[in-house]
């Protein structure tokens, strides 16, 4: 078999609904969203940041529903709004207009859920944690279990909850290092370790594999596909357009603070190349894996 060659002139730019698998697992992006309850219900959703003079209105009537089994990506260049959005949703920020339902409950005002119990619904990671806990990896991921917990100390279900999620992100072998021994990718997958150990019905991730190498990156893709088999639903961020290619089969690319591209990843990634500033070239290696080519 020769060798792949991704040059852009060799690889054509194909539409998503002319790119027909090779044979073997059919990949993410070719399949149809999950039709499950739906768990998060966002509505006529708007965010503006500062006051006056210097607003700069990131999110406009966003409309947005998830459901259990599925998974989301969402682009965007960078400002867009993609970070603001799932912060929105996770109750870190409130939606100055419109309405977000989490399992049927207001998030946000008088009447919201309280973040403990947001906590039970939604596990979220933020793109940048910003800080180096003095614990160890494994005292970390037991924190995800505070919202669950029914005692002072972890119980033998925290902790076996705890010790499964750091086996998905490879950092079982790191369980008793201390987080600021860890390089930025371990402590990465520490804290995706411990977004995973909240065992929440909805998973938030914000560019859940900057930092990691490529091995990792592959194995989290894999992790959030399991995850959403088990009847989870989960949103991630990227910049990676073959991560959403290989493993989201829905995206949604914000653009001018709206959701300007929304459906099956292929047939969005077809149509995003201006609006992300580039030109994409759409094609598949000989597995029958689809890749997006950036010129």
């Amino acid at each position: 078999m020769p060798a792949f060659d991704p040059t852009p002139a060799k690889v054509p730019a194909i539409a998503a609904t002319a790119l027909p698998a090779a044979g073997g697992e059919e990949p993410a992006g070719d399949r149809c969203a999950a039709a499950g309850p739906a768990l998060l219900r966002l509505s006529g959703v708007g965010f503006t940041y500062g006051e006056r003079a210097r607003k700069r209105t990131v999110l406009r009537d966003v409309e947005l529903t998830l459901r259990a089994g599925e998974m989301l990506c969402i682009l965007g260049e960078n400002g867009a709004g993609k970070s603001t959005l799932l912060k929105l949703c996770a109750g870190i920020l409130p939606a100055q207009s419109g309405r977000i339902e989490c399992v049927g409950q207001p998030i946000g005002g008088r009447r919201g859920l309280s973040r403990q119990q947001i906590a039970r619904h939604i596990a979220y990671l933020p793109q940048d944690s910003g800080h180096i806990f003095p614990f160890t990896a494994l005292e970390v991921v037991l924190m995800g279990r505070y919202a669950r917990a029914r005692q002072h100390f972890e119980s033998a279900e925290d902790l076996g909850a705890a010790e499964a999620a750091m086996q998905q992100t490879s950092v079982l072998a790191l369980r008793d290092r201390p987080l600021a021994e860890l390089s930025g990718g371990e402590r990465r997958r520490v804290l995706l370790a411990q977004a995973l150990a909240q065992d929440t019905e909805i998973v938030l991730l914000d560019e859940p594999t900057a930092g990691l190498d490529p091995a990792h990156a592959l194995q989290l893709g894999q992790a959030m596909g399991r995850m959403c088999e088990r009847g989870k639903a989960l949103v991630f961020t990227t910049h990676d357009l073959n991560l959403a290619a290989r493993f989201a089969p829905r995206t949604t690319l914000i653009h001018d603070g709206r959701l300007a591209l929304s459906g099956p990843t292929l047939e969005v990634l077809a149509q995003a190349g201006p609006l992300l500033g580039v030109s994409l070239h759409l094609g598949r290696l000989p597995s029958g894996i689809p890749f997006a080519v950036p010129t």
